[in-house]
């Protein structure tokens, strides 16, 4: 995947050339638009970041407004998953003024879901909740799947995060289906990491391997930085449990040094997760003991970690 990833750069690299080469200034927007987004998958953040700020002033020149709507919405999730909450929100409400003067139901639904996600950071679970239904809604009126299966897994990650797992379980079972049927691979592992949460707290721990083994071979073709730290996450609280915790320390050790070279933050939760793996694990083998493995685990690629886990 990795390779696919270096192949579309560099074709997206020698097209924005030629645009500028004859200052086709649409060209060059969509050209570092599309360089954004590969960087934005493959976790290269403040890359991303430097190419879709230039594209959004070409096209705020430009005058399209979806098509400024679209760049919007694309800043706003990686301003959210590097935890610039109060940045995603300005970028995210002016996409939502855009798709309304534009009257595009599409992108109206989009930038509720995309708002959403930022009140739940904000611990505004009821604007959180009241975005996701919007998006909802819209998305059946246009029988857009695609978005019905976004929002679907958006709900069943609010439910989950307020420990209604009963409630969390179907919602992810059916966006999973649905994105099974539309081949959204992406969607279908974000599901898969979300019922394999569900099995932890709930205690059914096999389930939640089977879940965890079926995204991480997912990963291998449909490459996700989020997805994968978040599968990582869950196996180390998996070998927490089951007191392999030579095997915890590594993966969380991995994917604490991947968030941290990265500028990412998974979610609000995200360090005393963290703290309390490597706490459990402390209590069990002692300080002294954990803090070798983490040292030891320094060394380990995120690649090699995803094996491992296996």
């Amino acid at each position: 995947q990795q390779g696919k990833n270096n192949i579309a750069i560099k074709y997206s690299e020698d097209c924005l050339e030629i645009f500028r080469s004859i200052e086709d200034k649409k060209g060059i927007a969509n050209t570092l638009n599309v360089l954004g987004l590969i960087n934005y998958d493959i976790g290269e953040y403040e890359k991303a970041k430097i190419y879709l700020n230039e594209s959004l002033i070409l096209k705020r020149e430009l005058g399209n407004k979806i098509g400024i709507c679209s760049t919007l919405n694309s800043l706003g999730l990686i301003y959210l998953i590097c935890g610039e909450f109060d940045t995603a929100k300005v970028l995210l409400e002016e996409g939502l003024i855009l798709a309304n003067e534009a009257k595009d139901d599409m992108y109206l639904s989009i930038c509720y879901n995309n708002l959403a996600e930022v009140y739940a950071n904000l611990d505004d679970n009821e604007k959180s909740k009241e975005y996701f239904e919007l998006a909802l809604d819209i998305d059946k009126k246009l029988g857009n799947k695609k978005g019905i299966c976004v929002t679907l897994y958006n709900l069943g990650m609010m439910a989950y995060t307020n420990k209604d797992f009963e409630k969390a379980k179907p919602i992810y079972e059916e966006s999973y289906a649905l994105s099974m049927e539309l081949e959204y691979r992406l969607i279908s592992m974000y599901n898969l990491v979300g019922l394999g949460q569900v099995s932890v707290a709930t205690n059914k721990i096999e389930n939640a391997v089977k879940y965890y083994s079926e995204c991480l071979n997912l990963l291998k073709e449909h490459y996700d930085m989020k997805c994968a730290v978040l599968t990582l996450m869950g196996f180390a609280e998996i070998y927490t449990i089951k007191k392999n915790y030579e095997l915890a320390v590594k993966l969380m050790t991995v994917v604490k040094i991947k968030c941290d070279s990265t500028g990412t933050v998974i979610d609000k939760n995200f360090n005393s997760m963290t703290d309390t793996i490597l706490n459990s694990v402390k209590k069990e083998i002692g300080s002294e003991k954990t803090d070798k493995l983490i040292e030891m685990s320094k060394t380990i690629t995120f690649e090699d970690a995803i094996e491992m886990a296996l």
